[in-house]
């Protein structure tokens, strides 16, 4: 439990009024949660290789209904124009608002700037937000022993060096980080195209996590 407690950091979202004095109204007891993945390079995450910002190049809105017994995601590609609101920087700095690619929000000004685009684009109140980086989602996978997928087709992205043959098959942590972040030599190389890929293999880890083999081990849990 402290290692775990170790592995999260969290972010002040009051220190500087980063959110906004003006956000939609919470209208029941269910829980909208900001789901972000970045594509930081920096610590951990220097093996992928590349450079970046820190872009949030995976987000998606996950719905938990009042009586927890179902959950619903809801993707944003990252390439979509958007009205982004103005965002508080770190040191407070004001970035006005304006039309931008949805991904430049987070290097702009973090989760919160996220956070603060989807509540202005969608009116929904977002309750929490999580990070992971490329070290932590390989963990996760690593954690539950493999995630098994079905690739239909076979992926060929030489410029990335990510190979899968068809078929259904068991992904490691970083064959499966492959995996969800491969656009290239498969399907028609969109983001869209990526996300349905990222769909399907997070549904089939909640499965695997929600298995008793999982389930019922609290340190793989």
């Amino acid at each position: 439990y402290g290692r775990l407690e170790g592995n999260i950091s969290t972010v002040d979202t009051s220190a500087n009024n980063a959110l906004g004095d003006v956000r939609p109204a919470k209208e029941n007891d269910a829980l909208n949660i900001l789901a972000i993945g970045s594509d930081s390079r920096e610590g951990d995450n220097s093996f992928v290789g590349g450079d970046s910002p820190g872009l949030a190049d995976t987000t998606m809105v996950v719905h938990v209904s009042a009586d927890n017994s179902w959950a619903a995601a809801v993707s944003i590609p990252r390439d979509s124009m958007v009205q982004m609101p103005d965002c508080v920087q770190p040191d407070g700095t004001i970035v006005p608002g304006a039309v931008r690619m949805f991904n430049a929000a987070y290097p702009i000004g973090g989760p919160t700037c996220v956070q603060r685009t989807v509540e202005s684009l969608t009116g929904l109140h977002i309750d929490h937000f999580v990070v992971i980086d490329f070290a932590g989602f390989q963990d996760m996978v690593e954690a539950v022993g493999g995630v098994t997928v079905y690739i239909p087709d076979r992926i060929s992205d030489p410029e990335s060096k990510i190979y899968f043959d068809a078929g259904c098959q068991t992904l490691t942590g970083k064959e499966a980080l492959n995996y969800v972040r491969v656009r290239h030599g498969v399907g028609n190389g969109s983001d869209t195209d990526r996300i349905k890929r990222q769909q399907a293999f997070l549904s089939s880890l909640i499965q695997k996590v929600t298995s008793a083999g999982v389930l019922f081990n609290p340190i793989d849990l």
